[in-house]
């Protein structure tokens, strides 16, 4: 999920589900955003593998605590 140009609205719990013919897995993390700051860039995300297995979040999403306008990548 990309949301560019944060605001202190966005705070809040996010959930990511995923599933396929093999099974399902969730994950949550928390995004905060306070105060305006400039944004850095942020990474570019890997192109997705076809995969043959359930689906599970490795490494989990981690808690983010921004500066409004500020750009969340929860990976």
């Amino acid at each position: 999920m990309d949301i560019t140009e944060t605001q202190p609205s966005d705070t809040g719990l996010y959930t990511a589900k995923a599933s396929n013919t093999f099974g399902e897995a969730t994950n949550f993390c928390r995004l905060t955003v306070s105060s305006p700051m400039r944004a850095a860039p942020p990474p570019t995300p890997p192109k997705p593998k076809p995969i043959s297995i359930a689906p599970s979040f490795v490494p989990p999403l981690s808690n983010q605590h921004l500066r409004e306008g500020q750009r969340a990548m929860l990976q």
